[in-house]
């Protein structure tokens, strides 16, 4: 952000951090947690696998879409990077493999551009080991390697049971 150096410099600011795989930096949570204190008109959005464990942490999980919804999204998806997609069972098993999960479902779809379905499908056959940052989460997929929650942290005394 422009002009601040310090946490403190948004004090008197409403601003909003959004942090994307925080699941790799778990160890910064402290980070947060003091940002959020210094600056306590500072929202947080976070994206991990594992929660950051900080107060006023709310978690939100990512539900699959259903099998109909998903080939869909990845068909749309896929026909902007390659127009002559064409949805079959190979589609239908990509969707199955990234667990309907929607991020999941675009980044795929956007590999299509030069890849073929079924190389795409190749690929996710040969699973990632799971991040050692996630121990004890159930890896449940492929798509778990990719997305599976969301997580919003808000500053002490902002949240109620109003707060989505």
């Amino acid at each position: 952000m422009v002009g601040v150096r310090e946490p403190a410099d948004l004090r008197d600011r409403e601003a909003l951090l959004l942090v994307d795989n925080f699941e790799h930096l778990l160890d910064a949570a402290p980070a947060i947690r003091a940002l959020l204190s210094a600056a306590p008109n500072t929202k947080v959005l976070v994206t991990s696998r594992a929660p950051l464990r900080v107060e006023g942490e709310l978690e939100y999980a990512v539900e699959p879409l259903p099998e109909d919804d998903a080939v869909a999204l990845l068909t749309a998806r896929a026909r902007a990077v390659r127009g002559d997609f064409v949805p079959d069972g190979v589609a239908l098993e990509l969707c199955r493999r990234l667990d309907g999960l929607p991020l999941a479902l675009e980044l795929a779809a956007s590999r299509l551009r030069s890849l073929g379905p079924e190389a795409l499908l190749s690929r996710l056959e040969r699973r990632l080991p799971y991040p050692t940052s996630c121990a004890g989460v159930d890896p449940t997929g492929c798509a778990a390697c990719v997305v599976s929650d969301l997580s919003v942290v808000y500053p002490r005394g902002v949240v109620d049971e109003t707060t989505p």
